[in-house]
C-alpha cells in the first residue's frame, strides 16, 4: 500500500498563492500546472523517495521540472508530510 498526503497549512498556502498568481495571468497555463501537480503527488505517493535530500536531515526536496516547484517533505512511517511548496525562482529562505 502507498503513501498517504497531509499538508502543512503553509504548504497549502503556497499552494495557493502560486495557483493564484498563474491563474491572474493565463487560465490554460493554471489549468495545466493543477493538473500536472496532482499527477505529481500521486507520483511521489506511490514512490516517496523520489526527492533528493537537503541540508535539512529529514527533509526532502522533489523537483517538477514542467512547472519549476520544488515540494519539501518529510518522511513519517507511511505518510508523506508536505511542508514547503515553491516555485524555483522564489527565494527559498
Amino acid at each position: 500500500m502507498g503513501y498517504r498526503l497531509r499538508f502543512k497549512r503553509e504548504a497549502l498556502a503556497q499552494l495557493d498563492r502560486l495557483y493564484g498568481y498563474i491563474l491572474d495571468r493565463d487560465l490554460a497555463a493554471a489549468r495545466k500546472i493543477l493538473a500536472e501537480t496532482h499527477a505529481i503527488f500521486r507520483h511521489l505517493k506511490k514512490f516517496p523517495r523520489l526527492g533528493h535530500s537537503t541540508d535539512e536531515p529529514s527533509v526532502r526536496c522533489f523537483i517538477v521540472a514542467r512547472t519549476g516547484l520544488l515540494i519539501f517533505y518529510t518522511l513519517e512511517e507511511k505518510v508523506i508530510i508536505i511542508i514547503r511548496i515553491l516555485h524555483e525562482r522564489q527565494n527559498r529562505t
